[in-house]
């Protein structure tokens, strides 16, 4: 008897105090939005706050002047690369396979850079899979230097000095 009120008792309390599993509600510059489905470049915060007093909590982020955040199509419209209504595409924001493109916004200050991988030539897959387009965009804070391409490959010299730096 006194294990089961002790059971009783201990799921009471984990239930009443448990940690809540709920993710805070995301404001930048006073504009709620989905954090998940959000790039933001960290030199663009200017401050973060953080309230308790919500149920979820919340938290703040204020920008600097110049943010602007654009959505997915128009920064694939403004560097010429795919639709992205067609069915056959996968975007991959830096090395993550974005399950949900809808809504997804981006900060402008970011340098963007689009690479395109068609599986057409791909002998190991299905034959159904080869229309498959993998749209690579790496979001960088910093613009890239210019690199020496022979061949269609990196320069490996440039290649190792960067690795090195």
């Amino acid at each position: 008897m006194r294990i089961l009120i002790f059971t009783m008792l201990f799921l009471l309390v984990s239930f009443v105090y448990g940690q809540k599993t709920k993710t805070p509600d995301y404001y930048i510059n006073s504009v709620k939005v989905d954090f998940s489905k959000t790039f933001l470049n960290p030199s663009s915060v200017d401050s973060l706050s953080i309230s308790k007093k919500t149920e979820n909590g919340a938290v703040f982020i204020f920008a600097k002047s110049n943010f602007k955040l654009v959505s997915l199509d128009d920064v694939l419209r403004k560097n010429n690369a795919l639709n992205t209504s067609s069915k056959n595409v996968v975007i991959r924001i830096n090395g993550q396979i974005i399950n949900d493109i809808s809504n997804l916004m981006i900060d402008d200050s970011y340098f963007v850079y689009i690479e395109t991988e068609r599986l057409k030539d791909v002998n190991y897959i299905t034959e159904k899979f080869r229309e498959l387009i993998i749209i690579n965009i790496l979001l960088e804070s910093k613009e890239r230097k210019p690199q020496i391409m022979l061949k269609g490959q990196k320069d490996p010299l440039n290649t190792l000095i960067e690795e090195i730096k």
